[in-house]
């Protein structure tokens, strides 16, 4: 398939599938994850505003986006937690990092839900109206299933690759290739939309696969541009950060609606 940033439009009998990431694509946590890591540092008498959280996350993405993929697999999920324990509670020894963490994780399961905003179950809807097949490829485990058979929103997704089921976790290629071979579909009946350059547009660009960054925050393309100054928002446009050489090809949105644009 040519660079998507080439193509205004594609139909289901072009790209019959599209698969999604699931927690920051169509699950969002609320609080959000920064919110929440604000509220803990503060809790934890760390003197800390939500812009230094929110400059931490963009320098830690900055750092995972220039990993090679390996070694983001090596990172784990709790790659955020570590980093942002050890910069802002350095008093933290290796030895009590575990402790810690399981304090964090605590604090954060017990005040965060997953929802889905309604605006994304009516894209969704509206894309399997056009005649698309959805699917999610997720480095979550069962636990998603649950969550979303409560919500009702299962029997939107025609499969659901959970990488820590299957042992494959983007970026790893084998996650993405799994759900192809679980599909019996070729690379290019698929394009995967994903909230993260790192696992998302990473993994699926080693399978040769097409790829939509979501990026409603823009923490991502400051992050490959290692924009850590909001101010500098003021001066240099979203439109020349998405320029990056690094997402060259890979179509970017900020709006969940925008897929209903592009996917006709």
């Amino acid at each position: 398939m040519p660079s998507l940033t080439q193509i205004s439009k594609v139909s289901p009998q072009q790209v019959p599938y599209i698969s999604f990431a699931a927690r920051g694509t169509l699950l969002h946590e609320n609080p959000s994850f920064e919110k929440s890591c604000f509220s803990y540092l503060r809790n934890r008498g760390v003197e800390v505003s939500e812009s230094e959280v929110k400059r931490s996350l963009i320098r830690e993405l900055s750092k995972l986006n220039e990993m090679p993929p390996e070694e983001v697999q090596a990172c784990g999920t709790d790659y955020f937690y570590r980093s942002l324990i050890r910069s802002y509670l350095p008093e933290t020894a290796d030895a009590n990092i575990e402790e810690e963490l399981g304090r964090w994780e605590s604090f954060h399961r017990g005040s965060m839900k997953l929802v889905i905003p309604q605006l994304t179950v009516d894209v969704c809807e509206s894309l399997r109206e056009r005649g698309y097949r959805l699917c999610i490829n997720t480095n979550e485990d069962s636990r998603l299933i649950e969550v979303l058979k409560m919500l009702n929103l299962l029997e939107l997704f025609d499969a659901v690759l959970l990488g820590q089921e299957v042992g494959a976790l983007k970026p790893d290629p084998a996650s993405f290739q799994s759900l192809l071979e679980d599909l019996g579909i070729t690379v290019d009946q698929i394009i995967h939309v994903g909230d993260r350059y790192c696992t998302d547009v990473r993994g699926a660009q080693a399978v040769g696969m097409a790829s939509i960054l979501y990026d409603p925050l823009q923490y991502e393309v400051m992050a490959l541009n290692r924009l850590e100054d909001f101010s500098a928002e003021k001066v240099v446009s979203i439109e020349d950060l998405r320029k990056n050489r690094l997402i060259s090809g890979v179509k970017v949105i900020s709006r969940f609606e925008e897929l209903l644009d592009f996917f006709k």
